[in-house]
């Protein structure tokens, strides 16, 4: 059977058509994988000493969730729950530009400034377990949140954070009842980067 040639012409233009379409569709956005890092450190000022864990990215989960209008960050050491921090923004970041944020501290914590918990959790013997909570306005607080990017499109945030909790009572005493009480800097720290913000 022969085909006019007007109609091969049409189908020839439509198979070009649909091919060249599907060349210029944009490709589904993929998120990159977030990544954190997480360390902490105690040091007690009268001995000098100090110590500290540094804790492996495959050990680590990250969360940012909007709630009540503010976002909350949060960062820990998964499924074993050993340490977690936690920051309360105060407001939505800016695209584009990174923000630096300072937190709550005593005398006078503010209310535009970040609440930070610190949740320290160890094993004293095969019965007891061990809780030590650190807030900032419940506490001589330093250090920074910074926002380093924030895309708004696709909702990722990237950062770094150090907080230091001074003059605590060392979050380790239970572990030498004997020993004198001492007075200790707690300072928490780490970056983050490609962290989605869930509604």
């Amino acid at each position: 059977m022969r085909i006019p040639l007007p109609t091969l012409l049409l189908a020839a233009l439509s198979l070009a058509g649909t091919s060249c379409q599907k060349q210029n569709d944009p490709a589904p956005y993929v998120a990159p994988a977030p990544v954190y890092d997480l360390y902490s450190i105690v040091h007690y000022p009268a001995s000098n000493e100090t110590s500290g864990t540094n804790y492996s990215a495959l050990r680590l989960t990250g969360e940012a969730k909007q709630e009540s209008g503010r976002v909350v960050l949060r960062f820990g050491t998964g499924a074993e729950g050993r340490e977690r921090v936690e920051f309360m923004m105060p407001g939505s970041f800016t695209p584009g530009k990174p923000s630096s944020f300072g937190y709550q501290s005593l005398p006078a914590p503010a209310a535009d400034a970040v609440q930070v918990t610190y949740l320290l959790n160890y094993t004293l013997n095969p019965t007891t377990q061990i809780t030590k909570t650190y807030r900032a306005d419940k506490n001589l607080t330093e250090g920074s949140l910074v926002i380093t990017a924030y895309d708004a499109v696709h909702r990722l945030v990237s950062g770094r954070y150090e907080v230091t909790f001074q003059d605590v009572a060392d979050p380790y005493a239970e572990l030498s009842p004997n020993q004198p009480a001492r007075k200790a800097k707690v300072i928490v720290g780490g970056e983050f980067s490609n962290l989605p913000i869930k509604p």
